[in-house]
């Protein structure tokens, strides 16, 4: 069998377009969700035959009898879970639209109901070149009434070695379980920083810096469309145990975060050699001598970040 330069599409499936929406942003126990599915042969260069369009029952509804329609056309006795048969739609065809009806009778957990619609069939190309596909539409998702409760944003703070990245993700409460999606709003003045849309990020500061490096985050709630503002707040602590003063001595302690953010960090205080005797016995007063040396804003600030960082937070001082 010969078949034409016309008949080679290798995707096929991709032209057949399955388009889902409802006609409600929330719901409640009684509700009645009417779905539409507009389907669209695209540059498909064959006519699909035998379309059949399915959408299994969502969690926590029922289908409404008789609610179906095709181009306008009331469908007696057809179903959206047993399949609605839709015949043959011709290539290039502007649209078919098709509604259907699910009524909300309990609450799943999580509070909300997902669709998503599939249609198959058999693409006909001109030669006789036949092709069976299966095309699934976008998934629609309704929250329901009073389910939605709004973002709980807090300020995140994570503490970085000079030189050194860390990688970590932004921390909010989210009540409503949803998926969240992040964006950029600010990025960091001394440091790079690379972020994904499902909040995980990479950080690193700019050479020779230290101090305090601030970026912020909007993250958004789709389903509930609410949205929060993260401020992540990034405190680059010097090496300090790489430099030592003839003077007087000097006392660093390593200890690992127990934050999410898994980074690490030096608090570091030089004292005569009266106080570095008094600090090796006792191994409490060096962080407690820190903070009133000549960097004592400094430290300060350091302390009240990283103490916070266990609750997810950040104060600045």
């Amino acid at each position: 069998m010969n078949i034409s330069s016309r008949d080679c599409d290798h995707h096929p499936d991709k032209k057949i377009i399955v388009k889902l929406s409802a006609n409600t942003s929330f719901v409640a126990v009684g509700s009645i969700i009417t779905f539409t599915a507009r389907i669209r042969n695209r540059k498909s260069k064959g006519i699909l035959t035998n379309a059949f369009l399915f959408n299994e029952t969502p969690t926590g509804t029922v289908f409404v009898p008789n609610s179906v329609t095709v181009n306008g056309f009331p469908q007696p006795g057809a179903s959206p879970v047993t399949g609605i048969s839709l015949g043959t739609i011709p290539e290039r065809v502007k649209s078919v639209s098709v509604t259907y009806q699910f009524r909300v009778v309990t609450v799943p957990s999580p509070a909300k109901i997902s669709s998503q619609a599939r249609l198959t069939g058999t693409l006909v190309f001109s030669k006789g070149r036949r092709i069976p596909i299966t095309v699934l539409s976008n998934v629609v998702t309704i929250p329901f009434q009073g389910a939605c409760l709004p973002l709980q944003a807090a300020n995140n703070g994570i503490v970085v070695r000079q030189g050194e990245g860390i990688k970590s993700f932004i921390k909010i409460a989210n009540p409503s379980r949803n998926t969240l999606l992040f964006k950029l709003l600010s990025s960091p003045k001394h440091g790079s920083l690379k972020l994904l849309i499902d909040g995980r990020y990479a950080y690193k500061p700019k050479h020779n810096f230290t101090g305090k490096d601030i970026f912020t985050v909007l993250v958004i709630d789709p389903i509930c469309h609410s949205t929060a503002i993260v401020r992540v707040i990034v405190l680059v602590r010097a090496k300090c145990c790489d430099h030592h003063h003839k003077s007087s001595s000097s006392s660093c302690s390593h200890s690992q975060s127990s934050s999410s953010s898994h980074s690490s960090f030096s608090s570091c205080s030089s004292s005569s050699s009266r106080s570095s005797r008094s600090s090796h016995s006792s191994p409490s007063s060096s962080s407690s001598h820190s903070s009133h040396s000549s960097h004592s804003s400094d430290s300060s600030y350091f302390c009240s970040c990283f103490e916070s960082s266990t609750s997810k937070t950040c104060t600045e001082e």
